[in-house]
């Protein structure tokens, strides 16, 4: 009886230390794919966020090409270049209306991953595409009351000189959305070599 305990014994603790084994096993296992997980996770949202701010990034480019654009314009018109200075505004415009149609898809993304409010504050971003917006509407009115006067000279001289104004008003005005443009890149510029 007592070999046959020690046989019992000695089945059992084997039987036992084979069972911790594969628990001990099996919890590494668990532990190890818990990690693979995270770190599949973690390149998931890296890749996705790295397409999101390369695309932030295009659009913010071509927008602020534009604004400089739409700047050199305004101004050109001042230096008395009017029939080229209305020419490069009128592509720049056409080049605008078609980044303001894509921007909801190419900026919308990046608000998941960062937050640009105090940015759009310091620069009043909303006041300041207000004042952009009244002096568009303002020049496109004197352009129409412009055409439309006859050959009166005088009219035209001061209705040319309150567009020159306005022009140069204008240009002043995208200041604002040029310097939220810069400091938007470089934010994502700064944050995207800190994640590397």
């Amino acid at each position: 009886m007592n070999e046959i305990s020690m046989i019992w014994v000695t089945a059992a603790v084997g039987l036992g230390s084979s069972l911790i084994t594969l628990i001990c096993t099996k919890i590494i296992d668990i532990c190890q794919e818990k990690k693979k997980f995270k770190r599949e996770l973690f390149k998931l949202i890296f890749e996705r966020k790295t397409s999101v701010v390369e695309n932030a990034m295009s659009w913010y480019q071509e927008a602020l090409d534009n604004y400089r654009m739409l700047q050199m314009s305004c101004t050109a018109f001042q230096e008395g270049c009017e029939n080229y200075a209305m020419a490069r505004l009128y592509i720049a415009c056409q080049h605008s209306d078609k980044l303001f149609k894509e921007a909801p898809s190419r900026l919308n993304p990046i608000y998941l991953y960062y937050d640009f409010s105090k940015v759009e504050q310091r620069y009043k971003s909303s006041e300041s595409i207000d004042e952009i917006n009244d002096r568009i509407n303002k020049i496109a009115t004197l352009v129409i009351r412009i055409q439309s006067v006859e050959s009166d000279s005088e009219s035209i001289g001061d209705s040319k000189q309150e567009l020159k104004e306005l022009l140069l008003s204008l240009a002043d005005s995208f200041n604002s959305q040029i310097n939220i443009i810069l400091e938007i890149q470089a934010i994502l510029r700064n944050d995207y070599k800190i994640s590397l």
